[in-house]
Parts: structure tokens; sequence; C-alpha cells
């Protein structure tokens, strides 16, 4: 019959086993885990593991701490940068709100003059449409007084003309009865006149046709003059033109 020897080797395993699965490695655990040994030993080397686990314990968390103090100053380091681009970001923002600050004050400068102006132009207007109401009245009445006065001059003319013209035609009806002999004398010499004009038209008429009949007549022998000179003229204009060509 083979004995199974209890060595810190097999109880360092079966504590591991049990701490892995997540059970409390105690004596009575392990002892029935391996099957055999006696308390006392697996007590023994049951406290070595004990120490040792904690010691490997106590170095992962210095480890586990380590890299946690790392990450955390990394983490530190990376919100210092981010602090820094947000404090160059809000310097630029505060830069930027009071340019803009001073422009809203300088629109608001602008924004007041502006009004002032309006308002006075606003007044200078109302005073000016006044002036020209007042104006335009003075001018409603001028004109109305010189068309009633125009009027008055053509209604004064009117009445003058109607009573020269009843004069006219009373001196006239008074001249032509006095002087009705004459009138009649007068017309009847003017009728010999018109006789004596109306008979020298006709001969007029009559010298006119002649004058036509011996225009006519001549006709052919006015075209052969008019051709002559045309001929003339252009043996004129030949020579003139040779003359000039010898003497260059």
């Amino acid at each position: 019959m083979m004995i199974n020897k209890t060595t810190q080797d097999s109880v360092f395993q079966a504590a591991e086993t049990l701490y892995s699965a997540e059970q409390n490695p105690t004596i009575k655990a392990v002892r029935e885990l391996l099957g055999h040994g006696s308390n006392t030993t697996i007590h023994k080397y049951l406290t070595l593991w004990k120490e040792a686990k904690a010691e490997e314990l106590e170095e992962t968390e210095e480890d586990d701490t380590e890299t946690k103090l790392k990450e955390t100053i990394q983490q530190l380091k990376q919100q210092q940068r981010s602090n820094q681009q947000l404090a160059k970001e809000l310097l630029a923002f505060e830069i930027k709100l009071a340019t803009t600050e001073q422009e809203l004050k300088a629109a608001t400068s602008a924004f007041n003059t502006q009004t002032v102006a309006y308002n006075e132009i606003n007044i200078k207007l109302a005073a000016a449409e006044k002036l020209n109401q007042e104006v335009k009245a003075e001018r409603d009445s001028n004109l109305h007084q010189v068309l009633q006065f125009k009027q008055q001059l053509i209604q004064q003319f009117q009445d003058d003309l109607k009573q020269i013209n009843q004069e006219s035609l009373a001196k006239v009806n008074e001249i032509s009865f006095k002087n009705q002999d004459a009138w009649l004398a007068e017309k009847v010499k003017n009728k010999n006149l018109e006789d004596m004009v109306t008979e020298l038209k006709i001969q007029i008429a009559n010298l006119d046709k002649a004058l036509q009949q011996e225009k006519n007549l001549n006709q052919p022998l006015r075209k052969k003059v008019a051709e002559q000179e045309a001929l003339i003229t252009k043996q004129f204009n030949l020579q003139y033109l040779t003359a000039n060509d010898e003497m260059r």
C-alpha cells in the first residue's frame, strides 16, 4: 500500500486551487482536496502559503498602485493640457468678447449719433413742411387775387369793346345815310373799273396764248441753238485742257 506524502508543493497547489475557485483555503478544505495529510503539516505549509500569497498580493497591489499612479499622472497631465487649451480658448474668447463689446459700444454710439441727426432732420423737415404750406397758401391767395384782377380787366375790356362797337356802328350808319349818293356814284365808278379790268384780263390772256404759240414755233430753233452752245462749250474746255497740258 502506497502512502501519499504531504509536501509543501502539494499544500501550496491545493491552496492555490481553492483560492482560484474563490474558496477559502482552510486546513479542512486543503485536507479534503488532497485526501490525506495531518492538520499540523497542512497548517504549517498553509501558513507558509498565506505568507507567500500575502507578499505576492502586496507586490501585485504595489504594482497596481504604481500603474494606477502612472495612469493618474498621465490623466493629470492630459487634464493639464486640456486645461491649458481651455485657458487659451477662454483667453481668445475673452479677447473676442472685449472686441465685440468695443464694437457694440461704437455701434451704439454711432446709432445714438444717427438718432440725434435723424431727429434733427425730422425737426427741419417739419419746419420746411410748415413753411411750404404757408408759401403755398400765400401763393394760392396771390393767384386768386391775380385771377380775379385779370377777370376784371377782361370784363372791362369786353365792356369797352362793346361800347366802341356800338359807337362805330352808329357812326357807320350815320355816314351811310349822309353819303348814300356819293356811295352810289363810287359804286358806278367801281363797276366801270371792273369792266376795264375784265377787258384787260382778256387781252392779257390773248397775249399769253399768242406768246405760247410763238414759243412752240421757235422750240426746234431753240433746241438747235442749245446744242450749238453745248458743242462750243465742249470744244472750249477741250482746248483749255490741252493748253494746260502743254504748259506743264
